[in-house]
């Protein structure tokens, strides 16, 4: 349970700063913007966030359909 909450806390902070940036809708138009469906994220190589840390994460804002988090080598 720490482990996970490490890892929401850390999120919660990277995110947060450009959260302003993503907003859900058109100012004035009430409605939902589609291109607000999908959110692109990169991680380090070495992270440890998982599709359930993202989700759980978004899932604050609506439901969350899918996460797929590919996975990348570490380069030498």
């Amino acid at each position: 349970m720490v482990d996970y909450n490490c890892r929401a806390a850390a999120a919660a902070l990277m995110m947060s700063d450009d959260l302003h940036k993503f907003g859900r809708s058109s100012p004035g138009s009430g409605m939902v913007n589609p291109a607000s469906r999908q959110i692109y994220l990169t991680f380090p190589t070495d992270s440890t966030f998982r599709e359930e840390d993202v989700s759980n994460y978004f899932s604050i804002y609506g439901p969350v359909q899918d996460v797929r988090i590919p996975y990348q080598q570490k380069r030498i």
